[in-house]
């Protein structure tokens, strides 16, 4: 029997950071769409601390996922907060903006050639989740956020694929929704250790429902 499969690319959300054991997004909703009646199978291509450059590579030098690629009948691509800490960081250490654009740049640019080369394998559908924001009360972090959200935004409409808004649906439930929740402010992000930037449970319910609900829209049951 031919098996459907669902494939999950991402940095530790995908792998389910801030999660209970099997309660990330992904294996969350493979299970619900199961009970809807679409039984697919969970491939996730992820690591914790992946940034869109090594997603880049894994498309075009990892055997595995460009198999997995070919194989999948729906993906689904979460990346770029590595990105945005990793240039924060630098920022904060140099005081350089030209940190932050220049990762900017990079990331529009990295998005659109993991599309391209995921396109040179498969025609099925494929769809972004954008970026929420663990910091709700710094407005640099909203700009940056922000502006990280408008490339994911760009490279979907340019090629025709949807977006799934994570960034809204986070918004006000962000102290309920995020593991190690403090005050929401970027003195929260330490230089060194544990950040608090995931999902907790509820997050991942969160973003499993609206994953289940994109994909439903790809795979709508029978009868």
């Amino acid at each position: 029997m031919r098996h459907s499969y669902y494939l999950a690319i991402g940095d530790s959300i995908t792998v389910g950071v801030g999660a209970s054991p099997g309660q990330g997004y992904a294996p969350l909703a493979v299970r619900s769409l199961k009970n809807t009646g679409v039984p697919l199978k969970l491939l996730r291509a992820a690591r914790k601390g992946a940034i869109s450059r090594e997603v880049l590579a894994w498309t075009t030098l990892s055997p595995r996922l460009r198999a997995w690629i070919r194989q999948a009948q729906v993906i689904s691509i979460l990346i770029g907060g590595n990105d945005l800490l990793r240039a924060f960081l630098a920022f904060r250490l140099t005081q350089r903006p030209a940190v932050l654009t220049s990762t900017l740049l990079s990331y529009r640019a990295n998005l659109h050639r993991i599309i391209t080369h995921i396109r040179q394998l498969t025609p099925v559908p494929v769809f972004f989740l954008n970026q929420y924001n663990p910091f709700p009360r710094s407005p640099f972090a909203a700009n940056w956020i922000d502006a990280f959200n408008r490339q994911i935004a760009g490279t979907a409409d340019n090629w025709g694929i949807p977006l799934v808004d994570l960034h809204d649906l986070f918004l006000g439930q962000e102290p309920q929704w995020i593991d190690g929740f403090r005050t929401g402010s970027l003195s929260d992000v330490p230089l060194l250790g544990s950040k608090p930037i995931h999902p907790n449970n509820r997050g991942h319910q969160a973003i499993a429902a609206v994953v289940a609900a994109t994909i439903l829209e790809c795979f709508p049951p029978a009868g």
